[in-house]
């Protein structure tokens, strides 16, 4: 109908590259951080009631856990610390904490008491 059979190929798809040791390495501590952080809780969420499970998912905290996965990494050599590093926005990160402990600091003096009233 729209003659779609009558176009020429572009170009031709190349096959991937085989992962090599390293990809495969760092595919497999991503793999077991994620199954870590959403098992016990697609688990809690079929079985609200149970009460070890929920001491469980308090304690493997996502944040914990991908500080624990990237601690793996740099024990298994799988990237360069030093370039990993420079990739961090860290200007962002300083700002969001700043403003974070600007806001606790806010609701422990009483201005968001003051704002929300007025």
């Amino acid at each position: 109908m729209l003659k779609g059979y009558k176009k020429e190929k572009l170009h031709e798809i190349e096959k991937a590259e085989k992962l090599n040791g390293v990809q495969i390495r760092t595919i497999i501590v991503v793999c077991c951080i994620f199954l870590t952080i959403m098992i016990p809780s697609i688990w809690l969420a079929i079985t609200p009631d149970n009460v070890t499970l929920k001491s469980i998912t308090k304690m493997l905290n996502p944040t914990f856990l991908c500080f624990i996965g990237a601690v793996l990494a740099i024990l298994f050599k799988l990237s360069n610390e030093r370039e990993a590093f420079k990739n961090i926005p860290w200007d962002l990160i300083f700002m969001i904490g700043a403003l974070s402990i600007l806001i606790a600091l806010s609701k422990k003096v009483g201005l968001w008491q003051s704002l929300v009233i007025s």
